[in-house]
């Protein structure tokens, strides 16, 4: 819609304009736009982050009724500031949609919404993060069986994001908790074992939920990050460790892997 494409450009004045004329603040999209970075069923106020939209923008859009629970893939609109991260984008949101950064992001998987920053987000987000809520981002709210240290590893693993978190020395070298695994997370690895043992040439993603999950160290052997792996090392992380899911060691995990 032309309201979309305003916001893209980050043209408070003609968004204004447009909304006055009578404009729909949270018309979704219809169907996946992979050229315009769209998720089926986003509104507006998700899709502006995509494109790191200014003040003046969010601001708008807040005011005319932009719906930040509207869901897509799964997470709700707030999931693109933290993905996308933009300081700047982060304040403002924290001013204008009163939220912890712990809550659920993901359904029903649990994940929370500083889980999803460590995942994707660049080192400036998660540090501003780390510094205006220290109180809740802790090993046990990642809304994950595995911690801050194994998140920072799990996405695209950033080398500046994992030194942050590590070099802290607020979150547990050892940390996994299976218990805090939800009922839903649970059912999907019982799926994806099965689908392991069935199929001829399975989804990545059967593999990733069948192994992954344990402590740091297991997490950087999963993914093959030996830069993590020699730090972890360094800091005396458990290398014979079967704090995971598979009850492997991490050199168990790294030979699975190739």
């Amino acid at each position: 819609s032309p309201l979309r494409y305003a916001v893209m450009e980050g043209r408070e004045d003609i968004a204004r304009a447009l909304l006055d004329a009578g404009a729909d603040v949270n018309v979704r999209l219809k169907a996946h736009d992979p050229a315009l970075c769209g998720e089926k069923g986003a509104n507006i106020f998700g899709y502006a982050f995509y494109f790191a939209a200014n003040e003046p923008v969010i601001r708008l859009l807040v005011e005319r009724g932009a719906d930040w629970r509207v869901t897509s893939a799964g997470t709700t609109m707030l999931f693109y500031p933290y993905a996308f991260g933009d300081v700047g984008n982060l304040e403002v949101i924290h001013e204008l949609v009163p939220h912890s950064p712990s809550m659920p992001a993901m359904f029903p998987l649990g994940a929370s919404y500083f889980a999803l920053a460590l995942w994707i987000a660049k080192r400036p987000a998660v540090e501003w993060l780390l510094k205006r809520f220290p109180e809740q981002i802790r090993d046990e709210t990642t809304g994950w069986p595995y911690g801050v240290l194994a998140s920072a590893l799990s996405g695209h693993g950033y080398q500046d994001v994992f030194d942050l978190v590590l070099d802290s020395g607020r979150f547990e070298l050892e940390y996994y908790e299976p218990k805090r695994t939800s009922l839903a997370m649970k059912t999907i690895c019982a799926v994806a074992r099965v689908m392991l043992r069935v199929q001829r040439h399975p989804h990545a993603m059967y593999t990733t939920m069948s192994f992954s999950f344990g402590t740091a160290l297991h997490m950087a052997a999963f993914r093959g990050n030996t830069y993590a792996v020699e730090r972890l090392l360094e800091r005396r992380a458990d290398a014979a460790s079967r704090r995971h899911q598979r009850r492997m060691t991490p050199l168990h995990v790294a030979a699975l892997m190739g």
